[in-house]
């Protein structure tokens, strides 16, 4: 069993409750931060190392794009039938991002 947490430290504004690092008032995901880990999670791959569990945290996870997201899973090379969830705030996401988001 391996699980995968990938932090995603972005958000609107930081919570009081929050303890994680984050990095308050960003608008989106920059690809310098999810791109270094679209080039190191291939090693998973080369060790026959395939996540059971991919879980999005942050920060707001749901300020990446769907395909960010998709980008990030496809390097992860997950187990078939793995479980991946992704932390979201109600304010970031729309009809058609969950859609994306599902897929």
């Amino acid at each position: 069993s391996l699980g995968l947490y990938l932090h995603i430290p972005y958000c609107f504004s930081k919570c009081r409750y929050c303890d994680f690092y984050s990095a308050p008032g960003q608008r989106g995901v920059p690809p310098s931060m999810w791109m270094p880990f679209c080039g190191s999670l291939p090693g998973l791959r080369r060790k026959r190392l395939h996540p059971d569990t991919i879980y999005f945290g942050g920060g707001t996870p749901s300020l990446l794009s769907p395909a960010d997201a998709a980008r990030l899973i496809a390097a992860a090379a997950p187990a078939p039938g793995a479980e991946i969830e992704l932390e979201a705030n109600p304010e970031t996401v729309t009809e058609q991002t969950l859609c994306g988001f599902r897929e």
